[in-house]
């Protein structure tokens, strides 16, 4: 009979932890030359470079995690089920009590009050029966509880003079986690065009 041996040594399955504690040990040497030598234009530059990679570094760790940019799709999502079913609770209760709307027209809407009654009133007007739809492109998360996704929407069945348009454009929504919950604080609809 073949003995076969098992190998105890921990593994990391991609090398990602392995190559982020080296650079960790690095910057940490770095940073100790330089506090105990007198400050200098290159040490001052060498400060400010690990700290930016300091900060790319926790951003890229953040920014892949699958759960953040899942719930943060899903927000989008919920924004569009509500808007389709004329939800205007539901579309407040995505939003900071403090959040701000930014409209295609550049008004502003302050508040998570204030954007329920606004959507109320676009419902009521020329968006009335209109259905959302959207795409994400991008999710980005900044930090732990900071982050931004942006893509496209569009509106069918808006009425425009008796006509039926398509306004569709960008979006920019800022998030932050409050009480864990990921909540919009800002939502920018960018200028649309009919299409």
């Amino acid at each position: 009979m073949r003995e076969q041996r098992i190998d105890q040594t921990p593994r990391c399955e991609s090398g990602v932890a392995f190559e982020l504690l080296s650079r960790i040990i690095i910057m940490i040497r770095k940073l100790l030359r330089a506090l105990v030598q007198p400050p200098t234009v290159g040490s001052i530059i060498c400060l400010a470079a690990m700290l930016s990679a300091n900060a790319i570094m926790r951003a890229e760790t953040v920014g892949k995690n699958p759960d953040n940019h899942e719930s943060l799709s899903k927000i989008v999502e919920s924004l569009k089920s509500a808007w389709n079913k004329n939800d205007a609770d539901r579309i407040a209760e995505l939003f900071l009590p403090d959040a701000i709307l930014v409209l295609p027209t550049g008004s502003v809407t302050r508040s998570r009050s204030e954007i329920r009654q606004r959507v109320l009133a676009e419902w009521r007007g020329k968006l009335k029966d209109s259905q959302l739809s959207y795409a994400v492109e991008d999710v980005s998360l900044l930090n732990n509880d900071t982050a931004v996704v942006t893509g496209k929407y569009r509106l069918s069945g808006v009425k425009i003079l008796g006509f039926d348009q398509a306004p569709e454009g960008p979006f920019i929504f800022r998030h932050k986690k409050q009480s864990g919950r990921w909540m919009i604080s800002k939502a920018e609809i960018l200028g649309h065009k009919a299409k």
